[in-house]
């Protein structure tokens, strides 16, 4: 286990972490193109409550139920949706990442703002990257449902994506593979409550551990959803059609 950490430390930190473009955090600014500086995850001592805008990170078992939101949610955001793909592009010095797939993934918004994120029938996430000449390519593939509740700051059809509170993250599993430049299971099956920063030292901006409950932005219009997540985390792009 500690040779496939390392080797997703060394090979995923200088690969795919190059999928993010920059470091900034929409979430936190006024528009979804007004940067801002990154903002730490938030954690809350067992049984406090977690303030709007922060979530429940990887490795803390929720101690309450999802709780909704005060503000109900857009009614262009409301409702049953499943994913087309995902997408993120970008470079960090000389390597080059990107991020695919992702297909199937469902999510349901409910009108006070409780979210489910399924990704039962969803095809894993692809991610190429190029580090130092060499072709780095894998999977992310992740099993199970979870929920939390999410607020919403914006007008027109665009704002900000906020999760907030508890979310079930133990509900989730992840299984990250390598398929080049040599072929490992780095992670099988492992919970996401489970996956901290000793899991993936220096990696955990690589493999997406809070996936789609991110602080960030959405846009809708008509049968399409985007959600834009960049908070603590990679800078991906998912796009979703009514289901």
């Amino acid at each position: 286990m500690r040779i496939d950490r390392m080797i997703l430390a060394a090979v995923l930190l200088t690969g795919v972490a190059a999928c993010g473009d920059d470091d900034t955090d929409p979430s936190a600014a006024g528009s979804p193109t007004s940067p801002t500086a990154t903002m730490p995850a938030t954690s809350a001592p067992p049984g406090a409550p977690v303030p709007p805008g922060a979530s429940t990170p990887p490795g803390a078992e929720p101690t309450s139920a999802v709780t909704p939101s005060a503000d109900p949610a857009p009614s262009c955001v409301t409702g049953r949706w499943r994913a087309t793909g995902v997408a993120s592009a970008g470079s960090i010095g000389d390597a080059r990442g990107r991020i695919a797939g992702g297909t199937g993934t469902a999510v349901t918004v409910d009108p006070d703002g409780r979210t489910e994120v399924d990704f039962r029938a969803a095809k894993p996430l692809t991610f190429t990257a190029e580090a130092a000449g060499a072709d780095v390519r894998g999977t992310v593939a992740y099993k199970g449902s979870f929920r939390g509740s999410v607020t919403f700051d914006g007008s027109d059809g665009t704002g900000r994506w906020i999760p907030q509170g508890r979310i079930s993250w133990s509900d989730l599993n992840a299984t990250v593979r390598l398929s080049e430049p040599f072929t490992v299971t780095l992670l099988d099956g492992v919970n996401l409550a489970d996956i901290t920063r000793d899991t993936l030292p220096g990696a955990a901006g690589a493999v997406d551990v809070q996936p789609i409950l991110r602080g960030g932005t959405y846009e809708c219009a008509g049968q399409t959803l985007r959600l834009r997540t960049r908070a603590n985390g990679p800078d991906v792009t998912w796009t979703f059609t009514r289901a």
